[in-house]
């Protein structure tokens, strides 16, 4: 038996998502709005897809907040 049966391949890193975990390597925590200024980037879905790819190859892990008004 195989020991690389459940053994998942992860994607290269881009730039832009290196970037991001930079920043989150920096200042530990982060959301859309301050990654966003701290990048740079226009509104758009480019950060969001970055996050995603990030959090679904196990990079940057998500937590929610939630805040009741």
């Amino acid at each position: 038996m195989s020991d690389s049966v459940g053994i998942k391949h992860r994607k290269v890193v881009s730039k832009g998502q290196l970037a991001v975990l930079e920043l989150l390597y920096k200042f530990r925590f982060g959301s859309i709005e301050l990654l966003r200024i701290s990048l740079g980037l226009n509104e758009g879905p480019g950060l969001y897809n970055k996050l995603k790819i990030l959090v679904d190859e196990g990079y940057v892990g998500k937590r929610w907040r939630i805040v009741f008004m």
